[in-house]
């Protein structure tokens, strides 16, 4: 039961004793010893629970006599961890992103490269126009000696 609601049935009792037994004294004083009799062994029922759960709360809080594995020790555990953890996250970020010394980050490195290839594939066009160009430059040269041999031959005829 309730605190709250135990409390209001406490009082509705002994409103029921005032109006049950308002002429009969010895009635009152035996419906009131009964009332706190009653809520004297419920009390002690509840103060027994009560105690009972702290015994439980203190062997949690406590580690049931091991300190290594009291709720304090696990607290502290996982701070540790969580510490850890935020160290390698900013490791990992700082690895990713770089940071204000000049160290150029995986992403910037990325840029880079992509920068790079970009630069490659240009400098790859202007070498492929090149060969195109020296190609029709040495169709151009075997034209002229082919036409000069054919003139020589025609002029030896």
């Amino acid at each position: 039961m309730a605190p709250y609601s135990h409390i209001q049935q406490i009082k509705k009792e002994w409103e029921d004793i005032r109006v049950k037994h308002s002429g009969d004294p010895e009635g009152m004083v035996k419906a009131t010893t009964y009332l706190v009799e009653e809520n004297s062994v419920d009390n002690y029922k509840v103060k027994s629970e009560i105690m009972e759960y702290i015994k439980l709360l203190k062997k949690i809080i406590s580690g049931n006599g091991d300190p290594t594995n009291s709720l304090i020790a696990r607290l502290e555990a996982s701070e540790c961890a969580l510490k850890l953890i935020s160290n390698k996250i900013e490791i990992l970020t700082h690895a990713i992103t770089g940071d204000m010394t000049g160290d150029n980050g995986i992403k910037t490195q990325i840029q880079n490269l992509d920068n790079i290839i970009k630069n490659q594939d240009n400098t790859i066009k202007q070498l492929n126009t090149k060969i195109n160009n020296i190609k029709n430059g040495s169709w151009a040269i075997i034209l002229i000696v082919l036409g000069q041999v054919i003139a020589l031959l025609l002029n030896l005829l």
